[in-house]
């Protein structure tokens, strides 16, 4: 509908959190035309650090859908580790070096990690945000069956 009265839809979903939105170092995921995105790029520029075209409008949604499949599982994975390593004694900020130097690392470890080490549970963005971004996996993934029961 758009497109008959000669707008042009950008579908540019952003990663980084509030910081990095902050510091215009975030990064978009942009569906479009091809055309529609170098068109726009110098605009995209002023807010991201690292943008990406996807593709088509849709194609920002589904990347970042992909990444938040991968954020929602690292920090569990994080939490997870530290707390298995407090049980077993661990000194967890040298664990944390440890970890930060090997294949284990990730950013989602470095970012958390260290707040949850140090207990810092002072929110850096909302909560919404993430809840929006689980059930647009749960949606997800019951449109494509998966997994398949």
């Amino acid at each position: 509908m758009a497109k008959q009265h000669g707008v042009e839809v950008i579908d540019s979903p952003v990663s980084g959190g509030h910081e990095r939105a902050v510091e215009g170092a975030l990064v978009l995921m942009v569906g479009t035309e091809e055309k529609v995105f170098k068109e726009n790029e110098p605009l995209l520029k002023a807010m991201g650090k690292h943008i990406y075209y996807t593709g088509g409008v849709g194609k920002g949604q589904t990347v970042k859908t992909i990444n938040q499949i991968l954020v929602g599982a690292y920090q569990v994975a994080a939490a997870e580790a530290l707390v298995t390593a407090k049980k077993l004694g661990m000194d967890l900020k040298v664990l944390h070096e440890i970890i930060s130097n090997s294949l284990g690392d990730s950013a989602i470890w470095r970012m958390f990690g260290s707040r949850m080490i140090s207990r810092d549970f002072e929110p850096k963005g909302a909560i919404n945000t993430m809840s929006k971004d689980m059930r647009s996996i749960m949606e997800t993934a019951i449109q494509l069956g998966t997994p398949r029961s």
